[in-house]
């Protein structure tokens, strides 16, 4: 009867990753940073990462997916509909898609979503928090635009990153009227040689 409450409750905790419910149902809970030990959300994908392998499990849930995968180690937690998959990669970056195309229930907890119908929900185990994406394994040589894409990609992802950061730091400090005056030189005006949009000519 203890093991029995335990295990209810950990299910019950795993519950949150996939109850972002719209009018239609359960929808891909958003992507957050990873934590140690811990089962988070990594978003919505169109693609299966290339090292994703597929499990046997009955009925599945977050909670059902999420216990296999623990036990084999892997860092990395698919599902999709009725299937489960393990993984030590991240699908390809570019498959990113909408969480809203990761809504279909899960066979085993209809409040969940197990993806959908050419989506798969992707979540990081907790157990390696600094996991690869596909693109990342990749020979860069093989494909060329490939590569670029990936560059702008991470160029563009930080220089917004940096952007939201400085816009919170100033809003913090001054007026709502005063944020047209945001120091652009802290992070490099678009255009120079630190902007994106210089690396994105470059393209």
């Amino acid at each position: 009867m203890a093991n029995f409450t335990a295990l209810r409750a950990a299910f019950m905790l795993l519950v949150p990753l996939a109850v972002a419910k719209d009018s239609r149902g359960p929808v891909q809970a958003p992507a957050t940073v990873p934590i140690d030990h811990q089962l988070t959300s990594h978003g919505c994908f169109k693609k299966l990462s290339a090292t994703a392998s597929h499990v046997p499990v009955t009925f599945v849930s977050t909670g059902s997916c999420h216990a296999v995968c623990e036990f084999k180690g892997k860092a990395v937690m698919i599902t999709r509909m009725s299937q489960c998959f393990c993984s030590d990669t991240y699908p390809p970056r570019l498959s990113l898609v909408d969480d809203s195309q990761c809504s279909s229930p899960c066979p085993g907890y209809s409040y969940q979503a197990c993806g959908g119908q050419d989506a798969y929900s992707v979540f990081n185990m907790g157990l390696q928090l600094d996991v690869k994406y596909d693109d990342d394994t990749q020979n860069p040589d093989s494909d060329p635009s490939q590569s670029a894409l990936i560059g702008l990609y991470e160029t563009m992802h930080k220089f917004t990153t940096e952007v939201n950061t400085l816009v919170e730091e100033e809003t913090k400090s001054c007026p709502s009227n005063c944020i047209d005056t945001l120091s652009w030189d802290k992070i490099g005006k678009p255009g120079k040689e630190s902007g994106a949009s210089q690396q994105a000519g470059d393209l």
